[in-house]
């Protein structure tokens, strides 16, 4: 069955990931693949609408609480995502399974109870993690509406979090770069595994 791709875009706050998600799925309609975006935390549902309250400062939670609700978030989009991937939809995700763990272990949690609650979910096609410095992120922080999250100290954290979790089948890209230059380094990648896919449907 021809099923669509499930990208993910990973990394710490203001790395990118949202202004490339826009481009990449414009360059793919051009290609005629069909392609959506995919944000989490997703605040158009009602757990997404706890989780907008808490990162505003409005709802207080302890870190165990926010790890679940944005676990559930998560979960909650399941359903949806695999019907958009067997339709052969390409699903760009900003921010997935490793942007949870990340900032729940920025948050003090223990790896084993961050991950457990992820193991149901979809896996990716392609990780993408946007390596960028804080002083950069800084930078762009500047003009920008900030969470509570959005601190260097934070950021920091979720950063060296990263650096423990990330695996083999990541792809590091230099986020530094400019938004045309990442687009198309994986704008390369996904259809290379495209290629590679239609090639062992066809034998």
């Amino acid at each position: 069955m021809n099923r669509g791709l499930l990208i993910v875009l990973e990394g710490i706050d203001q790395c990118g990931k949202t202004t490339i998600s826009k481009l990449l799925k414009n360059k793919l309609e051009e290609l005629n693949l069909k392609t959506i975006i995919q944000t989490f935390p997703d605040k158009s549902t009602l757990i997404g609408n706890v989780i907008n309250s808490y990162l505003q400062g409005n709802t207080k939670l302890s870190p165990q609480e926010s790890h679940l609700l944005y676990s559930i978030n998560r979960h909650e989009k399941k359903n949806f995502m695999e019907e958009k991937l067997y339709n052969n939809y390409n699903i760009i995700c900003d921010r997935y399974i490793f942007s949870g763990i990340a900032y729940s272990l920025a948050n003090g949690l223990d790896y084993d109870f961050c991950s457990n609650t992820e193991q149901y979910l979809i896996k990716p096609d392609l990780t993408f993690y946007f390596d960028i410095s804080i002083s950069e992120t800084n930078k762009r922080r500047k003009s920008l509406k900030t969470d509570i999250y959005e601190t260097s100290n934070f950021q920091s954290k979720v950063k060296e979090a990263y650096s423990k979790i990330k695996n083999k089948d990541w792809i590091i890209i230099n986020a530094e770069q400019t938004p045309e230059e990442i687009t198309n380094i994986i704008l390369k990648h996904i259809l290379n595994i495209k290629n590679i896919k239609q090639f062992l449907e066809y034998y």
